[in-house]
C-alpha cells in the first residue's frame, strides 16, 4: 500500500511543479501550530524537507501534501534535525499513514 501513495504521490508533486518546489503543510501536534517546508525526498517510511521553522528530535507533527488529485496525510516523527543557515534540514518517520483524498 505505502508504495502505491509513493508513486501517486511523485508523479502528482511533478505535476507543473519540480522537485525542489513542491511545499508540504507541517503541523506540530502539541502546540498546535503549522508551517510549511520545501519537500527534499520522499520515501515508503518517511520524507525529508527544509523548513524555516526550527523543529526538533522526537517532536511529533502532522504532515499534509497537496497535490493535483488530492491530499496525502500522515502522522510522523523528526528523526533527525540540523540547522544549516538559518533553515532546518529535517527528517520525518512516517508513524501513521492516515489516507490519500482523490478529489473528484
Amino acid at each position: 500500500m505505502e508504495m502505491n501513495i509513493l508513486e501517486a504521490l511523485k508523479e502528482r508533486r511533478n505535476f507543473n511543479r519540480n522537485k525542489a518546489s513542491a511545499r508540504i503543510h507541517l503541523e506540530r501536534r502539541k502546540l498546535n501550530r503549522s508551517c510549511s517546508a520545501t519537500l527534499k525526498n520522499i520515501g515508503p517510511g518517511g520524507l525529508s524537507c527544509i523548513s524555516s521553522v526550527v523543529l526538533h528530535v522526537g517532536e511529533e507533527l502532522n504532515v499534509r501534501i497537496p497535490h493535483t488529485g488530492g491530499i496525502f496525510e500522515a502522522e510522523a516523527m523528526v528523526i533527525s534535525a540540523r540547522q544549516i543557515l538559518g533553515r532546518c534540514e529535517v527528517e520525518l518517520r512516517f508513524t501513521r499513514v492516515r489516507r490519500d483524498i482523490p478529489v473528484l
